[in-house]
């Protein structure tokens, strides 16, 4: 039986597959102890009571703004914003009133 870890959606018996992958069909079915017609209703049964439903569960539920912050949180996003941090510390708190500058600032949260 092939179980999938659903956190981390890994195959935990990788190595189940690769053999299985490399085998004659009539191999593989004797392997899962099934034939070409399937599994009949008893041990159809037996293996439901054993193993349990096959289903996937969708246990994790992630709001759009999870998906958003996925999709443009890269590492250079994240340099970038860190480098507009250390530009607004430098350009605008640190500095006397007549000197203070927000377009590197700007420019850089644009990008």
């Amino acid at each position: 039986m092939l179980k999938f870890n659903s956190k981390d959606r890994i195959v935990t018996n990788a190595t189940l597959a690769k053999q299985i992958a490399g085998k004659e069909k009539s191999e593989v079915l004797k392997q899962l102890d099934t034939s070409i017609n399937g599994l009949s209703p008893t041990q159809a049964k037996k293996r439901l009571e054993r193993d349990g439903l096959n289903e996937v569960s969708n246990k994790e539920c992630h709001p759009r703004l999870h998906f958003l912050f996925d999709a443009f949180m890269t590492p250079f996003t994240g340099i970038l914003l860190f480098l507009a941090l250390l530009s607004f510390l430098t350009n605008y708190l640190f500095v006397p009133t007549d000197q203070k500058d927000l377009s590197t600032v700007i420019i850089m949260i644009t990008i």
